[in-house]
């Protein structure tokens, strides 16, 4: 596991990480959040998420695969990241996208 510096956890609980990930620096973790591998159909493993810097991660989200998290995003509350997030995003829901995408569906 590797960690930038400043990273800032609030209510850290249940904060749950395997050993690949990296996160980059002045990120915020909240409680009740996954961060690591998948098992592949094959009963592998897959790689673990590399998060950018910046990034603010809302409570009860889960952030699994060997993806890649830009940087300055926000994830909110109770998302399910399994696709890479680009720069300067605000994703929400299950699976997350980006919120202008999520307007045009309500």
């Amino acid at each position: 596991m590797k960690i930038g510096k400043n990273l800032t956890l609030f209510h850290g609980q249940c904060l749950v990480m395997n050993k690949e990930v990296v996160i980059g620096e002045n990120c915020t973790l909240r409680h009740c959040i996954t961060i690591g591998h998948k098992q592949t159909k094959t009963g592998g493993f897959s790689g673990s998420p590399v998060i950018g810097d910046y990034v603010d991660i809302g409570s009860n989200v889960c952030i699994i695969g060997k993806i890649y998290i830009g940087d300055h995003v926000k994830i909110g509350c109770g998302s399910i990241v399994t696709k890479t997030i680009y720069d300067h995003l605000t994703v929400v829901g299950n699976p997350a996208a980006p919120m202008h995408e999520r307007e045009r569906v309500f």
